[in-house]
């Protein structure tokens, strides 16, 4: 057992569940030095405490001593900051690899045909103006004509080459990122939880 990977995904999953390390010490039946030593690294767990823990946690025993790999090339469409961020971002990036994986067994990969569009518009100041000639050129690239209405705008994107990934997260501040080509992607997150608008 690899004690950083299991205190690294300790602190993450305790901090994405809101817990302090006394509740969840208490929650597991430990003793608050004890959970503490054990996140800090400092200690192997016996397997039923361990399993105590991610029972506490809600997860999977595998949650507590896989590697996680956490998204760094990301664009978060959020009002606030979230304390489950880097959570979020070890989940999507599984779901993330697991699509990736189905479309190389099914061979089914879709080239991303907005990447010259990215390299024309990328370095440009953003703004409205920047936003509308690129719908535009983004349009053209799709063969659409200006009035032409897009009635399924994911699959749209998921035909040319943009994974679409839509969790149900519980945050209102949090409405979805993009994840880059180096990440997996590209890939758009779109949070579905009910309390969301559709137009956001």
């Amino acid at each position: 057992m690899d004690l950083s990977i299991l205190s690294t995904n300790l602190r993450r999953l305790r901090t994405a569940s809101g817990k302090s390390q006394g509740e969840l010490a208490e929650l597991s039946g430990l003793s608050r030095v004890g959970y503490r030593r054990i996140e800090a690294g400092e200690v192997a767990p016996r397997v039923d405490s361990l399993v105590r823990v991610a029972e506490a946690l809600g997860v999977g025993l595998e949650q507590l001593l896989a590697p996680a790999r956490v998204l760094s090339h990301v664009r978060f469409r959020a009002h606030k900051k979230m304390n489950s961020r880097e959570d979020l971002l070890v989940r999507l990036g599984r779901k993330l690899d697991d699509y990736n994986d189905l479309e190389r067994l099914l061979k089914r990969h879709k080239p991303f045909v907005f990447a010259p569009l990215r390299k024309e518009f990328g370095r440009k100041k953003a703004g409205a103006a920047r936003a509308k000639v690129t719908a535009q050129a983004a349009r053209e690239s799709l063969g659409l004509h200006d009035d032409e209405l897009i009635r399924d705008i994911c699959g749209l994107l998921e035909d040319h080459g943009v994974k679409v990934l839509t969790p149900k997260v519980q945050s209102d501040g949090f409405f979805g990122l993009s994840i880059a080509e180096s990440d997996g992607g590209p890939a758009i997150v779109v949070n579905t939880w009910d309390r969301i608008s559709v137009e956001r």
